[in-house]
């Protein structure tokens, strides 16, 4: 196997297991966290799907901060999301 169908294979084995922690994260979460966090990641997800990016909304530190930049820091979304980001990266970090 070359280096780039293993860089390749890596980076898909990595992102499978962020999303499947992040996952396990959301259904452990209480009932009114979940619904106070799952209106505001919507507006999130769309910029995510605006972007195109490759791997989809899963955050990491350059999306988040590109977000932040782009949209919050203009007025687009509340404070709200800002502590938003801000659980999300947290939870990024510790599941890579």
């Amino acid at each position: 196997m070359d280096a780039t169908t293993r860089a390749v294979q890596n980076a898909q084995a990595i992102a499978n297991a962020v999303r499947s922690v992040i996952a396990s994260a959301n259904a452990s979460r209480p009932k009114n966290t979940r619904k106070n966090y799952d209106a505001k990641a919507i507006e999130r997800t769309g910029w995510c799907t605006e972007r195109q990016f490759m791997d989809d909304s899963l955050v990491n530190e350059g999306k988040l901060l590109l977000f932040t930049t782009e949209v919050v820091e203009r007025g687009g979304i509340g404070r709200s999301l800002m502590v938003l980001c801000s659980s999300y990266q947290g939870r990024a970090w510790r599941a890579t």
